[in-house]
Parts: C-alpha cells; structure tokens; sequence
C-alpha cells in the first residue's frame, strides 16, 4: 500500500472511531480528535501486527501512552487471544475510570 492510499484509510477509520467513541473527559463526540487528556491509541499497534480499523483503535490515557509505547518496542510478539482481551478489559477499566474522574464535581 502506498503513503497516499494508508494516510487515507488511516483518516477514514480514525474519523469512524471519532463518530462512534465519545471523548471519555467530555462525553461527546470529538468531530476533529482532540480530547483533553487522552489520545487515540491501538488496541494492537501497527508495529505488533494490528490493523488500521476503527474496532482497533481507543481513546488512550495520555500519561499511560508512553508507558504503552515502550511496552510494545519492548516487547511486540503477538498476544494471545487471553491476553488481548485482558489488555482491552484494561484498557477500558482505565479510560472508564478517567471519565468517571473527570465526571466529578469540583
């Protein structure tokens, strides 16, 4: 696949993501990607084997992007299914508990 066609399907499954996933700080969809504090992550990256698709792809903790980074140069032998699952369990258990964070009155 050339630059042009990958830059192309990565917009098109980035913005179906963005159509489906509210911003976990907001509660609302983000037409353009910006959500405070998170970011949009691989559930399995690129590098490890994941495909660009929207059902890949979640809205990552900042401050845990970079420990996630380091984790898959690490280590990118490609997870079982037992352990893909846990990670997304994690995954989510972590941005559900950011929104529920950010939910809280001040």
């Amino acid at each position: 696949m050339d630059i042009q066609a990958a830059n192309a399907l990565k917009e098109r499954e980035t913005q179906a993501f963005l159509n489906s996933h509210p911003c976990p700080a907001t509660g609302k969809i983000s037409a353009n990607g910006v959500c405070d504090g998170f970011t949009i992550g691989m559930v399995v990256p690129e590098r490890c084997g994941g495909k660009m698709k929207a059902s890949n792809l979640y809205w990552q903790n900042k401050e845990l992007a970079k420990e996630a980074e380091l984790g898959e140069k690490a280590n990118c032998g490609k997870p079982t299914q037992d352990e893909e699952d846990a990670l997304i369990r994690t995954q989510m258990r972590r941005t559900l508990d950011q929104s529920i964070y950010n939910a809280m009155p001040r």
